[in-house]
């Protein structure tokens, strides 16, 4: 009797695991007219979008300055299009949407989790463009963003496995950028500059060209998509401003440096739920 419970639970869990790899997204791959890299995923569970911007404006951009790149990051709902950092968090969630930006080592992100209905979505998207192009650095902004810094630098000194997760980075790549903190260090901390980081944003995140990412991360936050419309939105994205291909040799350049895009980080664009 055990033994044929024990047959019957691991055939169960067998045909679980056969059912999770059957049901694997099906990625569609593309490049629009604008040059942007856009990766697709169609869900119908919920009439929600997840959209990410991928940016090779990381760390290993920092060129000197470890910090600059999570600064900058940090930086870009902090004040944009005149608005402050208080009426751009009142934008998204009136409409129910949440903001997402980050820096790591090897690639940099902005995106925005929205519903899907017309007027939601436009809002959404709007606020998403004015933070990605029209970033305004306040100097308070800046001058709080950095102390928040300093004071996580401290933090990771006084942290065992921050401090050996540094000195692995170090070991491995010596003098490549992936070496240093992502979150600077307390020279680099002590030496930016507000210019640095206006020169940064128009050096390197404004100028890369970008992979566009949106889609499911968890089964729990899905959307639904068609092709045609997560063109409309890539190119959208990209005559605001907020991505742009450079030139031949920029490209040749990003290329090289692009990230490969995780299965989790891919695109789709509501079809069903436009309603009014």
């Amino acid at each position: 009797m055990r033994i044929n419970c024990f047959r019957i639970a691991a055939a169960a869990w067998l045909g679980l695991i056969a059912t999770a790899v059957c049901a694997a997204p099906d990625i569609q791959q593309w490049q629009t007219p604008n040059g942007v890299r856009v990766l697709f995923v169609q869900d119908d569970i919920l009439p929600m979008l997840d959209v990410r911007l991928l940016f090779d404006a990381a760390s290993s951009r920092d060129d000197g300055l470890p910090g600059l790149a999570a600064l900058t990051n940090g930086l870009l709902a902090e004040g944009a299009a005149g608005k402050s950092a208080q009426q751009i968090a009142e934008d998204f969630e009136s409409v129910g949407a949440k903001f997402d930006n980050n820096s790591l080592r090897d690639m940099a992100y902005v995106g925005v989790r929205t519903l899907t209905r017309k007027r939601y979505l436009d809002r959404a998207m709007d606020t998403l463009a004015e933070v990605l192009t029209r970033p305004d650095f306040p100097a308070q902004a800046f001058e709080r963003e950095l102390a928040r810094m300093k004071v996580a630098r401290e933090a990771t000194k006084q942290s065992p496995s921050d401090i050996a997760e540094e000195a692995f980075y170090k070991a491995l790549y010596r003098d490549h950028p992936y070496a240093t903190p992502v979150g600077g260090t307390d020279e680099s901390l002590a030496a930016i500059r507000p210019d640095d980081v206006r020169a940064f944003y128009r050096k390197i995140l404004r100028r890369r060209q970008c992979a566009a990412g949106d889609g499911r991360r968890s089964r729990s936050h899905a959307g639904t998509g068609h092709r045609n419309e997560t063109d409309r939105v890539a190119a959208r994205r990209a005559q605001t401003g907020a991505v742009a291909a450079g030139s031949g040799a920029d490209r040749s350049e990003d290329r090289a440096h692009r990230v490969s895009v995780e299965t989790e980080q891919y695109l789709c664009r509501p079809a069903g739920h436009d309603a009014q």
